[in-house]
């Protein structure tokens, strides 16, 4: 796997994990450009960013703006990238804990995950990335997270016939 395959991956885990409360910014893949970009809407005007947070010129946001008017409905080749709720967050978060029953800490892990909230991000990250002891288990828990993002845009590419959704 590339480098830009991993970062894209790991953009597309940040999009699916974003709070469902969080409604400035929306997260979406352009099936025409092959791109993943995000909206951000701000009260006098919408911002385009690329998958690295940088603003597309004006031409592209209007190219962008325009198509997602114009196309907004089933048929549009900008797709908005769902985002996971929290109950969703806490089951792939068990099953990950699942294969994990008899390592040191994994009751705080459970308690923690039972404790989600709606906020970005999985909350393993955080109980994970705080103890140097469980760094091993930290590494698998970010392979499941990879995991999880290509396995939706796997399923993106298979139902859209695009063999390149990935490569941008």
């Amino acid at each position: 796997m590339s480098v830009n395959d991993r970062f894209n991956l790991f953009w597309i885990s940040r999009a699916l994990t974003i709070s469902c409360q969080y409604n400035l910014e929306r997260y979406y893949y352009d099936t025409v450009y092959h791109n993943l970009f995000s909206v951000i809407q701000l009260p006098t005007e919408s911002i385009v960013l690329d998958k690295y947070n940088l603003r597309y010129d004006n031409s592209f946001e209007a190219n962008i703006a325009v198509r997602m008017a114009l196309l907004a409905g089933s048929h549009s080749s900008i797709i908005e990238i769902p985002r996971l709720s929290v109950r969703d967050k806490k089951e792939i978060q068990f099953q990950f804990l699942s294969l994990l029953s008899d390592k040191l800490h994994h009751g705080e892990c459970i308690l923690a995950v039972s404790e989600q909230a709606d906020e970005d991000g999985f909350v393993l990250d955080t109980v994970l990335n705080r103890r140097i002891v469980l760094a091993d288990i930290a590494s698998h828990w970010e392979m499941l997270k990879l995991q999880l993002s290509y396995g939706y845009m796997h399923r993106l590419g298979q139902t859209l016939g695009d063999v390149n959704y990935l490569n941008n």
